[in-house]
């Protein structure tokens, strides 16, 4: 980009889809590069560092009078293979999808710091929700972060 921008928001995960970690410290130098002074950038992701430790297999995501979304978990080192199963139950609709996203590291609040301030990122925040609760290792079921140029 030619421009500098105030946030660069990367939502639910979207670092983990990197290939490495050389890959994912130039994407975050490459965020760092276009903020302006005193920009943020913000990390959301739902693999925290509880589910890597209890590595639940199923995870119900969705479930309301129409549709429910399921998550089939493999995993894979520090990453996984995500199989959502997608169901429809309505009156119009009775029928199901099945597709699937591989992560071949997810990047949980310890590493995400390392990364982030080798990128150029101080200080750095981390979250437990939208509410701004503290992040918590041991009981998170959301990890979000906000780094500062």
């Amino acid at each position: 980009f030619t421009r500098k921008f105030d946030a660069v928001i990367c939502l639910s995960n979207s670092i983990s889809h990197m290939p490495d970690e050389n890959e994912a410290l130039k994407a975050f130098r490459s965020m760092f590069q276009i903020l302006n002074e005193k920009g943020i950038l913000v990390l959301t992701q739902g693999t925290t560092d509880k589910q890597m430790k209890e590595k639940p297999r199923f995870i119900p995501v969705v479930n309301n009078p129409d549709f429910s979304r399921l998550f089939v978990i493999d995993y894979i080192g520090e990453g996984a293979r995500i199989s959502v199963l997608d169901l429809f139950h309505s009156k119009t609709r009775k029928d199901f999808e099945v597709w699937s996203v591989e992560y071949p590291r997810f990047y949980l609040r310890d590493r995400q710091e390392i990364l982030l301030r080798e990128a150029g990122f101080d200080p750095i925040e981390f979250f437990g929700s939208y509410d701004f609760e503290p992040y918590d290792r041991e009981k998170g079921e959301r990890l979000i972060t906000i780094a500062h140029k």
